[in-house]
Order: structure tokens, then C-alpha cells, then sequence
């Protein structure tokens, strides 16, 4: 079937390429061609039209059978593509070309410029199946995959088999950081495997979800062998200047005082893990004096006592303490905190110049909010807020986003000494559904704040 489908593709092609670099058929009919009596060379022009007749056989090859038949064309003609039908069916390379000319394509031969960002788009996958192309197709994969920055395995290499998995970090030697799903028995092999790489040992953020945690039931060996992985990484990933092991089983009290004390770390989050118990404050006496941010599991209400002790935070983040009800911060390096979610919250109380972003959404039970010191406020969050009836923050000059969706009972007498503060610069202000304020017309909203880009100031009539 190969063989007829050459005959018929290359039958026309044949008479056209042979006369038109012959000089027969003149005046355009005819398609006489007159035989060399010397025999085609490799490089002759009748061996590269040859080889362009039949591209699957190697040019040495061409000129040998033009050596022989080069009398009778028809013969040599024939003997050409039975050859390359049955060459191009074993994938033998193409004629015309050098071994390391044979692989190359159109793709490499694009600029950087855009190379590069076309390889960065590809998913993962279709860079496997391009690296299958050709020779060069292959390099440029490599090369590209030696200077990935990010892997995130839950996203990108989701279904993935841990084999390809961890040939896929071979290749990545340049990563920089690296998140790993370690639910279930496959994944904690993954998660053993994947830190003794060589390209572990360069990593500067890691990310854990699922550690310890069986896909179905108890598993008891799982958590002990993920608990010894844990435990091995300080020692063997002292690099390491961010970390989160975020819904981990296997995590205790123990190993994040372990984790804790990783020489390097600036950023640690033990989110979504309720098993630590309120012992795990006493982690903060081992943590580095650099940690910058810190992001706490909901556990301990012993908030303020713990604050105490940290060292100098630029983020904090408390998101979803069930248990939180009075929370007071005095920090002078906080830059950004997150208390939302935080369902029982009732007060909030924070002194800290240098806060830039406050976000305390979704904490139903607030009522009142003093920002003290807050000179460079930009962001202030209490969408649905909803028992929020007293906010001051009197230094807040800078306020440039302040949503207060939702927040039914704030009366007027709270907001108009904000909007007075901070009026100049704010841009953005939400408040739709603050039904406690409808007598602040929205033209006295406007003068107050005259450099408004976005108003929100619907719905704050009350439907029952």
C-alpha cells in the first residue's frame, strides 16, 4: 500500500524535477531525459533530485543505484521506490541529509523570542509528545524543562504516574518551587522519592497537601512512613525559605516544632490542619528570628499570648479560627493579616504602622473594628461582616479599597468619620447591601470621596 501511494505521489514529480534539471522536454513537452555516462556522484545534481524522489533512502544509497542503473531510468526509478517503501516502513532515516541534519524542523529554527513563550504555553503533555518529534524538538524541550521555575503536581501533572513524575524532576534542574499531592500510598512514595532528588536540593518553596492522608480508612504504616519523611527535612532541605504542609494527618505537634526551625525560613503555613493542639504555640520559641509569615492552623484561641512570642511578622494569616473570639495585634513589622472566616470573632483590635492589607471577611459575629496606627492602610476587607455596628480607624489617610458588603447594621455615625479620614484617596468602595446607611446619600458619598473609580450602593433598602 506504501509503495503505490509513493508511485502515484511522485509519478508526475519524477518527469517534472529529472527534465527541468536536465534541460529535456524542451518547449515544455515531451519528457525526454539523456542518461549520464559518468556516475552520479553523492552530491551531483541528479542524486539530489533522486533523493527528493525518494527522501526514506540514504543518499549514499541513491548514488550507488545510480552508479548501477543510471543507463536504464525506469529501472532506477522503480528500484528507488520499492526501496523507500520498504526503508520508510522500518523508519529509517531520510536521504538528503546528514545524521545530524535529519532531525532538524521548521520549530527550531524560531527565534528565542518566541520559542520561548510558546513553550512556556504548552501544557506539560504536549511538551512530551513534541520532544517525540524530532532530535532538535527533543533539545529544546530539554532545554526548556531545565530552566522550569514552578511545578505544581495537583494541577499539571494530575493522573500522572509516579514514574513520570519523577522523570519529569530529573529533568527539571533549575526548579524553583514544587508542589506535591501526598494523599494515599502512591503518593507518599511520590513524596519519599521526589525529595531525594538532586533538584530537591535546590528548591526554595515546597508545597504538601495530603500527607499521611489515606485515600479510604485508617492507614497507620502510611502516616509512621510520611511522618519519617517529615521528619528528615529539615536536615536534608535546609534551603528551604517557604514551606506549607497544608492538610496533613501526619503533621504533630512535634514536627512542626521540627519544620519551624528550618534555618532559612521566611514564609510557613500549617493550614487546614485541626489535629495540632494548642501546644503547637510553643513552636514559636524554635522558629527562626527572620520568619516573615506565618500562616496558623485553626486551633488555639491563645492568640494574643502567641502573637507575643513570634518573631517580627510581615504576614500573618489566622483565616478560619472557629475558636477565635477576642483578637488584639500590636505588631510594628505587620504588613498584611487575614482573619477571615473567622466565625466567632467578636472584636478586633490592631496596632500596626506598617499594615497594608486587612482582610476580615465573612466573620458573621464582628462588631467592632479599631485600627490604630494604621497609617498606610490600602485595603480594608469586611464583606459580610454582618454584625459590624463600630469601626474606627482614624489614621487611615491612605485607604485606597474598602468593602463593606453586606454589613447590615453599620450605622452612618461609623462610616462618615472613615470616609472624612481616608475620602481623598479612596478609589473603590462596596457598599452594597448596607442597609444601616441609607441615610448617607450616595452624591454625600461622592463629595466626600471625589476621586471615586467604583461605587457600589445598591441594595441598601431593606426588603422586609
Amino acid at each position: 500500500m506504501a509503495k503505490g501511494k509513493a508511485k502515484k505521489r511522485t509519478s508526475f514529480r519524477y518527469e517534472l524535477q529529472l527534465n527541468s534539471a536536465h534541460g529535456g522536454g524542451g518547449g515544455g513537452g515531451g519528457s525526454s531525459f539523456e542518461p549520464s555516462s559518468q556516475p552520479a556522484a553523492a552530491d551531483s545534481p541528479l542524486a539530489l533530485e533522486l533523493c527528493a524522489l525518494a527522501p526514506a533512502v540514504p543518499r549514499e544509497r541513491v548514488a550507488e543505484l545510480a552508479a548501477v542503473h543510471g543507463d536504464d531510468m525506469d529501472t532506477l526509478v522503480s528500484r528507488l521506490l520499492e526501496l523507500s517503501a520498504s526503508l520508510g516502513a522500518e523508519g529509517t532515516q531520510p536521504s538528503g541529509s546528514s545524521e545530524e541534519e535529519g532531525d532538524d524542523t521548521s520549530f527550531a529554527l524560531l527565534p528565542s523570542e518566541l520559542l520561548g513563550p510558546l513553550l512556556a504555553s504548552l501544557p506539560l503533555q504536549a511538551l512530551g509528545s513534541l520532544a517525540l518529534a524530532c532530535k532538535s524538538t527533543r533539545v529544546l524541550v530539554a532545554q526548556h524543562l531545565s530552566s522550569l521555575r514552578e511545578l505544581r503536581h495537583e494541577r499539571e501533572l494530575k493522573g500522572w504516574s509516579n514514574r513520570r513524575v519523577l522523570s519529569l524532576l530529573r529533568a527539571a534542574s533549575g526548579l524553583h518551587s514544587l508542589s506535591l499531592d501526598a494523599a494515599g500510598d502512591v503518593g507518599a512514595s511520590l513524596l519519599s522519592q521526589a525529595l531525594s532528588q538532586p533538584a530537591a536540593r535546590r528548591l526554595a518553596s515546597l508545597r504538601i497537601s495530603g500527607a499521611g492522608a489515606p485515600r479510604s480508612g485508617c492507614d497507620v504504616p502510611l502516616v509512621d512512613a510520611v511522618q519519617e519523611v517529615l521528619f528528615d527535612l529539615p536536615a536534608e532541605l535546609a534551603q528551604l525559605s517557604s514551606l506549607a504542609l497544608n492538610s496533613c494527618p501526619a503533621l504533630n505537634d512535634a514536627l512542626a516544632e521540627r519544620l519551624g526551625s528550618l534555618p532559612r525560613l521566611t514564609s510557613l503555613s500549617l493550614a487546614e490542619n485541626p489535629q495540632l493542639s494548642q501546644e503547637i504555640a510553643r513552636a514559636a520559641r524554635a522558629f527562626p528570628a527572620h520568619l516573615r509569615r506565618l500562616h496558623y492552623p485553626p486551633t488555639s484561641p491563645q492568640v494574643t499570648s502567641l502573637l507575643q512570642r513570634l518573631p517580627p511578622l510581615v504576614q500573618l494569616s489566622l483565616r478560619g479560627w472557629s475558636r477565635l473570639g477576642v483578637l488584639q495585634v500590636s505588631c510594628a513589622s505587620l504588613a498584611r493579616l487575614n482573619v477571615s472566616q473567622c466565625t466567632v470573632l467578636s472584636l478586633l483590635v490592631v496596632r500596626a504602622p506598617l499594615l497594608s492589607s486587612l482582610n476580615a471577611s465573612g466573620c458573621r459575629t464582628l462588631g467592632e473594628v479599631f485600627l490604630g496606627r494604621c497609617a498606610v492602610l490600602r485595603s480594608l476587607n469586611l464583606a459580610q461582616c454582618k454584625a459590624l455596628h463600630a469601626m474606627r480607624a482614624p489614621a487611615a489617610a491612605r485607604l485606597d479599597t474598602l468593602n463593606l458588603f453586606g454589613c447590615r447594621v453599620l450605622p452612618p455615625e461609623s462610616l462618615t468619620p472613615l470616609l472624612h479620614t481616608s475620602g481623598a484617596a479612596l478609589r473603590q468602595l462596596n457598599m452594597n447591601g448596607c442597609v444601616g446607611t441609607i441615610d448617607l446619600s450616595e452624591a454625600t458619598v461622592r463629595q466626600l470621596c471625589p476621586h471615586l473609580v467604583q461605587l457600589d450602593c445598591q441594595g441598601r433598602k431593606a426588603k422586609y
